[in-house]
């Protein structure tokens, strides 16, 4: 009997996963202006360090409670700077520059056969900013929101390897400065698509890659602020902001 329950241990879920890694990251941003042209931010290729811990707090359990599952996912910009470029083509001072996600999921994920795959659903609260120093041209953004998500996991080789598919819906509540800079209010909404492997080596030492896409939409209405107000006030129509992301990650997993 005590062999039975060492076997069912060591082939449950992984209770913890903690994973540190670096991303490069990309901003392109594009706003529309009610009275024609626009303003556009598009920041290159940047580094972010990131920090991701995930659970199937159950998982050691037999039966549908085991795939009960929670993960926190945070990033932070390195080295980040902008500078605006002025009417006569030339440009501006450094602008201090700092980009910052943070997601809470609580979710599950359903084991299928002897957990060749997992497929289930989250609900998270995320914010995702960036910050730029005054100019006449963009202003902050502070996106806070509700994510619906979905997520596919499914084992490409053995115990060693698994790949995973997630797909969420961003109900946004603020857009940060925004507002009032470029309307009274806005309304906004997002989605993003992400794409992960994930090998598991002796030890339970764990070495990753991902790739991922987020994209908002914000609707302005109302006037925007005077640029005695803001130095970069206007009225806007409506806003794009676009991000493409992908890294390496290394960490530990605990069965």
């Amino acid at each position: 009997e005590e062999e039975e329950e060492d076997e069912a241990t060591e082939g449950g879920l992984p209770r913890f996963v903690g994973l540190l890694g670096f991303d490069g990251r990309t901003r392109d941003a594009g706003l529309d202006l009610l009275g024609g042209g626009g303003r556009d931010y598009d920041s290159g290729t940047f580094g972010v360090l990131t920090l991701q811990l995930s659970s199937y707090p159950m998982g050691d359990r037999e039966g549908a409670i085991r795939g009960i599952y929670a993960q926190v996912d945070f990033g932070v910009s390195l080295g980040l700077k902008s500078q605006e470029q002025l009417s006569d083509g030339s440009f501006g001072p450094v602008l201090s520059t700092t980009a910052m996600q943070f997601l809470l999921h609580v979710g599950y994920l359903y084991p299928i056969g002897d957990d060749d795959a997992r497929v289930g659903a989250m609900l998270g609260f995320g914010l995702d900013s960036f910050s730029l120093g005054d100019n006449s041209s963009m202003s902050s953004s502070k996106y806070t929101f509700l994510r619906i998500g979905l997520a596919g996991d499914v084992r490409v080789y053995e115990e060693l390897l698994r790949a995973r598919v997630d797909v969420g819906y961003r109900l946004t509540f603020g857009v940060g400065d925004l507002t009032p800079t470029f309307g009274e209010d806005a309304s906004a909404n997002g989605f993003d698509i992400g794409l992960s492997l994930l090998a598991t080596l002796e030890m339970g030492i764990v070495v990753g890659a991902r790739f991922g896409f987020t994209r908002y939409g914000v609707s302005f209405t109302g006037a925007g602020a005077s640029p005695a107000d803001r130095p970069a006030g206007a009225d806007g129509d409506s806003m794009t902001d676009k991000a493409l992301n992908f890294g390496v990650q290394v960490g530990y997993a605990l069965q």
